[in-house]
């Protein structure tokens, strides 16, 4: 068994900061040695998050870490420099800015003081000043402000990971490619740690910088490992499908040309969409389903002489839909052992009735002992209270409940956010939305100008993978705002005629992720609810449907001419 002083378990930013500090240490002559479990790190919160630093918080700790943190980006090409190799992260201080109503002023003001005390560049402004300072910004129900002046703003979190790793590398420290799936103890003192391939590696110190990826699917299977005991409370069961993670070819991952994410992103909306393409690039159980309804439309056209029709298109997916329905519960028994559980989790409803998951680890969970599901029949729990949770009339008792209840759809965006809009006239964006989301592709909203909205309803609204959606609304916010720089306009506003064209086209269109109201409840059918004018304005999508919108919404951008939108200097 290979030993060494320290190992640390997670080679992402945090991970990869911790080798290069203890390396780069003079006092630390010790063997170091790096565990991730993916080094394409694309399921990691470094590269899914927005990388920041900020200097306002309350307590003087957390302000002076974070004001180290500044000097060290700034400083960071001769700091984490290899072989003449400077890294560059980007660090852009566009500073933060904290609003308070009259309630929190006084919290603020305390906090700037503390902050100010510490030497962080942090202005106090009153509401006048903020409204000075940021014209778009409502300022009716502030009592005042905090604003960074330097030293606070955002960088490539990816770039900051990989240049500490290159430098922690240099200086000593081992990376390898394994996951940890246990610990070895003496006592309280970790021994070894144990890799999935059921190798052991002895550590003198373990450091454990792993995240989590805890959703509720994700977050199960490591809980019935490690939990004492583990309740899982089911208001219905999802469908679980295989996951198939598996190794990038290096080879055929160096033959990508340039622009290969953009082709696969839509390679995949075309596929998962009912589309043709010569390849599946992607071969997941999104793409797996829709094209099974494709070839079906095809065979029947083929071997029959049917035309297309949509009865043609319902029948293929009624057929394909239950086939791997069929596939989905069968696998369920050929793992779970209970025969009670493995009927409790199958799922009897098409699949795009709830949100489709796929994973390998998840139904073996239920083959621990101490693993209890706690089906509901489709009520959900009962009630909370301070020592546990009631469902079907039983109290559990419990030391800890992870809430995995999934996305909240539909819901009003102000108390979601906890602010509300308001507009040039003084309306609020829900009295505006009252009857329904009104909008230009889902961004531009008339009588808010400069405000857009990064979303996928009334767009392309492909909801299988949300961030495409994300990325086509970020691309045209750029093009409108790089217009409206270049013509010198102040203000970017969607006229009422170009907002209404929009709405009318979008409440005649069949594209919404709102399903068939006999399916489970669940938000895929507006919790079972009737579906009217509102419920379709705020789900629906560009009648093409997605691959459509992007193609559209592509030509739209290079047009220059922006149809529908109003460009304007007010001063």
């Amino acid at each position: 068994m290979t030993h060494y002083d320290v190992v640390i378990v997670g080679g992402a930013a945090v991970g990869s900061a911790a080798a290069y500090f203890l390396a780069a240490e003079p006092r630390f002559n010790g063997t170091l040695l790096v565990l991730e479990q993916d080094f394409s790190y694309q399921h990691c919160a470094t590269t899914l998050s927005v990388a920041s630093i900020r200097h306002q918080f309350s307590t003087p700790e957390n302000i002076r870490m974070s004001m180290f943190g500044t000097d060290f980006v700034r400083d960071i090409a001769a700091r984490l420099a290899v072989d003449d190799v400077l890294p560059e992260v980007g660090f852009h201080e566009g500073g933060y800015l904290f609003l308070a109503s009259p309630a929190g002023l006084d919290t603020l003001r305390a906090n700037h003081r503390t902050q100010r005390e510490l030497g962080a560049d942090v202005g106090l402004y009153h509401p006048a000043a903020l409204q000075q300072r940021f014209p778009w910004l409502y300022t009716g129900d502030l009592a005042g402000g905090a604003l960074g002046h330097s030293g606070e703003g955002w960088l490539d979190a990816y770039s900051l990971m990989m240049a500490l790793r290159r430098k922690a590398t240099s200086l000593g420290a081992i990376y390898r490619q394994a996951q940890v799936v246990g610990v070895r103890r003496q006592g309280a003192r970790v021994q070894a740690l144990v890799l999935a391939d059921g190798s052991q590696i002895g550590c003198g110190t373990l450091i454990n910088t792993a995240g989590t990826g805890a959703t509720a699917v994700q977050c199960i299977p490591t809980l019935a490992r490690d939990a004492r005991e583990l309740f899982v409370f089911q208001r219905t069961p999802s469908s679980i499908d295989v996951r198939n993670n598996h190794a990038i070819d290096s080879e055929e991952f160096a033959r990508l040309n340039p622009g290969w994410q953009r082709r696969w992103v839509f390679n995949f909306a075309t596929l998962q969409t009912g589309g043709f393409a010569d390849e599946d690039y992607v071969k997941d159980g999104w793409t797996d389903i829709s094209k099974r309804i494709r070839d079906r439309v095809v065979n029947e056209m083929t071997e029959s002489g049917s035309e297309f029709t949509p009865e043609l298109v319902a029948k293929a997916y009624t057929a394909s839909d239950d086939e791997k329905m069929e596939e989905i519960r069968a696998r369920v028994d050929e793992i779970v052992r209970d025969a009670v559980t493995a009927a409790a989790l199958k799922p009897w409803y098409q699949q795009l009735c709830k949100r489709p998951c796929f994973h390998d680890e998840y139904l073996q969970a239920y083959n621990v002992p101490t693993c209890h599901l706690i089906d509901t029949d489709g009520k959900g729990v009962e009630r909370i209270d301070e020592t546990g949770v009631w469902a079907g009339g039983k109290h559990y008792a419990l030391d800890c409940l992870i809430f995995a209840s999934g996305f909240e759809v539909g819901t009003g965006y102000a108390r979601r956010a906890g602010y509300e809009t308001v507009g040039r006239d003084g309306e609020t964006l829900s009295q505006h939305w009252s009857e329904g989301m009104q909008t230009l592709h889902g961004m531009h909203v008339h009588g808010f100008p400069n405000l857009f909205i990064l979303g996928m309803t009334q767009a392309g609204n492909l909801i299988s993978n949300i961030t495409s959606n994300l990325n086509e609304a970020a691309i045209s916010v750029g093009a409108v705002v790089a217009h409206a720089i270049k013509s010198g306009a102040d203000q970017v506003e969607v006229t009422a005629e170009g907002e209404k064209t929009w709405v009318d086209m979008i409440e005649n269109s069949s594209q919404s992720f709102l399903g068939n109201p006999e399916c489970t409840p669940g938000y895929y059918n507006n919790e079972g609810r009737s579906i009217g004018r509102r419920e379709k304005l705020n789900a629906a999508g560009y009648p093409g449907g997605p691959v459509a919108y992007f193609e559209y919404i592509d030509a739209w951008r290079r047009s220059g001419t922006f149809a529908g939108l109003e460009f304007r200097k007010e001063h």
